[in-house]
């Protein structure tokens, strides 16, 4: 209490750390997710072709084994279109030439079965020659066939020489048909090993490009290790900045007019934007810098000359009037403009405890908060001083304060004491 008994309160949040380079950081961790995006991409596309080569060497060993068992059935068939030496001694001619012309049939049929599907599922670069033994296989099977008819003619004339120099004729072109098929299918397993030794090369050359895989995620994560911890040196850094700060903020208000705070016979009330636990350090420190007394608020405590009052962290610090005296509450209600404790609180409350008997003091800040408080003071006769834009670290609160009207002076912060001892003393 002054000479009129006015209360000073004031808002004074913490100073907030030195707002770091933020586009160079946005910029590295844009980069850093989309290179994880791309190594993500190329992996799973990698992965895709590996599973896609697997898939095509089951499908090409499945087709070449069925091709395969093919034509081995034409071996089968063109034995049945061959006669054995018991057509020497048929007396059923018709009989044996209707077998043997439903062997050929069945024979032609698979063969043209065959040739459709080379011609459909084999590589171009491949196609023409196994199309090309194809071919000779149905031209050295017409010539069995004929040589067939010419037996059974011979059978059928009674002529036993001609027939058994036939049936030596058919047991050749018979031979014959047989080397051509396991020439075709020696060709055949050769371009199936072919494909498949393609299909193990694809699988390889994907492997390759995983372990090159392996490598950048290897790296990306040295990278993000490395950049995790200086990220974390960066970040002690500004926090030892921001104690640093904030204790030459607090001494150059207070070594820089000890006369004035030490002849200041008002009581002081503070609102500081800090949560619970550490006003009370604030506190004990701020009273060993001091030459007045301050001291974390408790229920109940009066206003003083001398003394200053922080208000606790997550709880209101309301101002009462009591006979002649003023005194503090504590509140738990819902923050206010976002925050408990509230600028906005004290100010209301000294606006109708105090009146024009007090003096509003808004310092630097983010947010709004103790704006319409401030100006509520205003309009109850108060004094309201803000700190100027140049000497704040963050022009929010006062600026919101200045722009509603709610403020009679705005000062540098060195001046501030000597205007509240001059509004204190009116």
């Amino acid at each position: 209490m002054g000479e009129r008994g006015h209360p000073v309160v004031t808002a004074s949040p913490p100073l907030p750390p030195p707002p770091p380079q933020r586009t160079t950081r946005v910029q590295l961790l844009y980069a850093l997710a989309l290179l994880i995006t791309v190594i993500l991409a190329v992996t799973l596309y990698l992965t895709h072709r590996l599973v896609r080569s697997y898939g095509t060497s089951i499908a090409v060993t499945r087709d070449w084994t069925a091709r395969l068992a093919r034509v081995s059935e034409l071996g089968a068939l063109a034995a049945d279109v061959a006669p054995g030496a018991e057509a020497l001694g048929t007396l059923d001619i018709a009989g044996a030439r209707a077998r043997e012309r439903a062997a050929l049939d069945r024979f032609r049929a698979r063969l043209d079965s065959v040739h459709g599907e080379v011609a459909r599922g084999v590589g171009d670069a491949d196609t023409a020659a196994l199309l090309a033994n194809l071919t000779d296989v149905g031209m050295a099977m017409q010539l069995m066939d004929a040589q067939a008819t010419r037996l059974l003619d011979a059978v059928e004339r009674g002529a036993r020489g001609a027939a058994a120099r036939e049936l030596a004729e058919v047991g050749r072109r018979h031979a014959l048909v047989g080397a051509l098929l396991v020439g075709l299918r020696g060709e055949m397993g050769r371009l199936q090993q072919d494909q498949l030794a393609r299909q193990a090369a694809a699988a390889r050359s994907v492997e390759r490009f995983e372990s090159i895989i392996g490598l950048c995620l290897l790296l990306l994560a040295a990278g993000a290790t490395w950049y995790g911890t200086r990220m974390s040196r960066r970040v002690q850094q500004l926090q030892a900045e921001r104690e640093r700060s904030l204790r030459e903020r607090y001494r150059s208000l207070v070594e820089g007019a000890p006369d004035v705070i030490y002849t200041l016979s008002t009581g002081l009330v503070i609102v500081q934007h800090m949560p619970e636990r550490f006003t009370a350090a604030f506190a004990r420190r701020l009273n060993e810098c001091c030459r007045i007394a301050v001291k974390e608020a408790a229920a109940g405590d009066q206003v003083a000359p001398g003394l200053a009052l922080i208000a606790p962290g997550n709880r209101h610090l309301v101002l009462r009037r009591s006979g002649a005296r003023y005194v503090v509450e504590l509140s738990d209600a819902p923050p206010v403009s976002r925050h408990r404790p509230s600028v906005d609180v004290l100010f209301r409350s000294t606006a109708q405890a105090a009146g024009s008997s007090a003096v509003g003091v808004i310092l630097t800040g983010m947010g709004d908060d103790g704006a319409a408080g401030l100006l509520e003071m205003k309009r109850a006769g108060a004094a309201t001083l803000a700190q100027d834009e140049r000497t704040c670290v963050v022009f929010g609160m006062p600026k919101e304060a200045i722009l509603i009207g709610a403020v009679d002076e705005v000062l540098p912060l060195p001046s501030i004491p000597a205007a509240v001892l001059k509004q204190a003393r009116r």
